[in-house]
This record gives structure tokens, sequence and C-alpha cells, in this order.
């Protein structure tokens, strides 16, 4: 999956961060602004341009076909007719008088400027070369939009200082997680140390506080389906199946009243041969429930 980030500094000091992020195979892209998504296309398989407003100004990206592979780019359209424009327009004629009576001084400052530039990106090149120190911290996500099998998701890392807000387009069926996601669910994201924006969300490990919050809600649908026990019994049982199977256990709690076509890997069968099982009867003798 590509994905790129930019930093647009609004003419009033305020800066925003632009992503995108493309499918290989699926062509499915998304563009958002800070924490808001504001583009969402399926299938972009060619040369397509996105045009967006940041403030007043007109922001384009261009998603170009090269072959098989695809290039992009971030810029602002000078050129269309709008009042910021008009406005620009008039100022840069207004300039370019005033160039006339202090060009000793603009060649000056251009060529202080390039020497500038040139050793910050000498510094930013080999910063970029430097190698990926990959760590991990644990964000909460946010569903923005769902679309079949595709979810849009929003995450804020918080990181030596600064908060940084991201998006990523997700397969469900490419994620290794039993239960179904939700707003406020809690991941490690792996990122780079110095690049945060080269990150990816590892939904095979679970956080303690996920782990929370995937006990309460095979506990509630647990509860649900079988009023007749007590709260305390029912965890006792959780337990059980926990100490037993992991997650997987929790997740055949959960899916008890779905059927094999509805949930393949955890439903009513997997429930029962789970609950049948001498280990897991020897076991739920210390909660005093007989089971069906």
């Amino acid at each position: 999956m590509a994905q790129f980030n930019w930093t647009y500094l609004a003419d009033n000091g305020r800066q925003y961060q632009v992503g995108l992020f493309h499918g290989d195979s699926t062509g499915h892209l998304m563009i958002y602004l800070n924490t808001k998504v504001i583009i969402i296309d399926f299938q972009v398989l060619e040369t397509k341009t996105y045009s967006f407003f940041i403030e007043e100004e007109l922001c384009e990206i261009e998603v170009e076909r090269k072959a098989a592979q695809f290039a992009y780019g971030f810029k602002i359209n000078k050129e269309v007719d709008t009042a910021h424009n008009r406005s620009r327009k008039e100022r840069e004629k207004a300039d370019y008088r005033k160039g006339y009576w202090i060009g000793a001084a603009f060649f000056a400052f251009i060529l202080i400027g390039s020497l500038v530039f040139i050793l910050a990106y000498q510094e930013q090149k080999k910063r970029l070369s430097a190698p990926f120190e990959m760590v991990e911290k644990p964000v909460r996500i946010n569903i923005v939009k769902q679309q079949g099998d595709t979810v849009a998701l929003a995450f804020q890392l918080e990181f030596r200082g600064q908060k940084n807000n991201f998006a990523q387009l997700v397969n469900l069926r490419e994620i290794a997680t039993p239960f179904p996601l939700e707003s406020g669910d809690e991941f490690n994201l792996r990122f780079d140390h110095f690049r945060p924006y080269i990150n990816e969300i590892d939904f095979s490990k679970i956080t303690y506080t996920q782990l929370g919050r995937y006990r309460k809600r095979a506990l509630d649908k647990f509860m649900l389906l079988n009023p007749n026990l007590e709260k305390q019994q029912a965890e006792c049982l959780l337990e059980v199946a926990f100490e037993l199977k992991g997650l997987d256990g929790l997740a055949d709690f959960y899916y008890q009243d779905h059927s094999p076509n509805q949930s393949p890997l955890y439903n009513e069968l997997t429930y029962k041969k789970l609950i049948r099982d001498i280990p897991f009867l020897n076991k739920a003798e210390a909660c005093a429930i007989p089971l069906n």
C-alpha cells in the first residue's frame, strides 16, 4: 500500500498535515487533512487529480500512472481563477516593480538562501538515508467509514512531545483479530523513530487494555444469551475458556449464536466443542455450573 504525507504551511502560520493511502491491488484511495478524511475513492487504477481547499488555497494531489507503478504529487494551483489567486497576482505585480530597486539585496538573499537550502537538503538526505529504527506504541483507533471489507481508520500518535494525526485503509480480511473492530479499540502501532509517518498498526498484538475490552464484550454477550447465569459464574467460565484457548476461547463464547456460515472460525459448533471437551469440563467444576 502506497503511503505519502505532506505538511502544508498556511499564510497565517498554521500547519496542516495532508496524507494519502493508495492500495496496491485494490486501488482504493484515501486522502485526509489532519484527522479528517476528505476524499475516499475506490478502484483508482489510472491517472487522476483530486482538488480540495485548505483555507482559501486550492490544493491538488496528482495520482499519475507510469507503466505498472504510480507517482504522487502535492501542489498549490496558482493558475485557476479564485479570489485568493487574483489577490496573489496583484501582490506579485507590485513586488515585481519593487524588485528593480532592491535587485542587489534580492540576489544576495537568494544566494544565502541557496546555501542554507543546500545545507538543509544534505542534512535531510543524510537523515532519510539512515536505516529504519522501528518502535511500538499503543494507539486508539476511530472508525471513520466502512464499505464492505474496507475500513477507513484514523488515529493520533503522541511521541517525543508531538501529536501527529494519521489515517489508514484496512482490509478486514487481512487483519488478525477475532473480534469486530470498534472505535476506541487499542492496538500497537509500529513506526519509525525518526519518521513516524512510516507506520503500521499491528492487530496481532493485543494490549492489556484491549484484552479487557474483549473480555467485557464476550461477558456481555454470554450473559445476554444465558440470562440464568450469575455474573460471577459467567466470568468463571470465560476465564476457563481463556486459560485453555486464549482469545480464541473468548471468541467461541462471543460468537456462540452464529452459524458456521456466518462466522467460519468461531460459531455455535466451536463453542459446543469447547465446553464439552474434558479439560474444560474438569476446570469448569470449580464454577459449579452444569453446561449443556
